[in-house]
């Protein structure tokens, strides 16, 4: 079926096939005997080195407890184009880590005038990402962080 996708579409367009997915916009794609693992470790560590976090001490929770953020939480931000990146990196890792979901929301609020708070709680989110790759020896397909979809799912489709 995937073939005959294929030969209609290189006798309408110019293609060539480039093998099996590996990585396409951020994703990672492991390929396992039953199942295809999506994934976003390559791109973690590229979102931390962005930062100058790649040698930070890690965090085990994204956001301290009972934190209140405000549009008055301290002094704003010089020059908030790299809070902003960052946060636009965080909403795109959402895909595959949906845990992060609540504090990438509540930090995407505050894109118009940043304060040195709002950027702390982006760098503890980040330490916390870190937290979880230190574990990436230790991944298994059962990983929560990764999105598995099944081959005989995808045949169906």
């Amino acid at each position: 079926m995937i073939e005959q996708l294929q030969q209609q579409l290189k006798s309408s367009f110019r293609m060539k096939n480039l093998g099996p997915l590996q990585y396409f916009l951020g994703l990672e794609a492991q390929h396992c005997p039953t199942s295809i693992l999506l994934h976003q470790h390559k791109y973690t560590r590229e979102l931390l080195s962005l930062a100058g976090l790649s040698d930070a001490n890690s965090v085990l929770t994204s956001m301290e407890v009972n934190l209140k953020l405000h549009h008055e939480n301290g002094d704003l931000l010089p020059h908030p184009s790299m809070y902003r990146q960052l946060v636009g990196s965080l909403n795109y890792l959402i895909i595959t880590r949906p845990n992060i979901s609540f504090v990438v929301q509540q930090v995407s609020q505050f894109m118009q005038a940043p304060c040195q708070t709002h950027l702390a709680v982006v760098r503890r989110l980040l330490q916390y990402l870190k937290e979880d790759l230190s574990h990436d020896s230790d991944r298994r397909e059962g990983d929560r962080h990764i999105l598995r979809f099944q081959k005989r799912f995808l045949q169906t489709l």
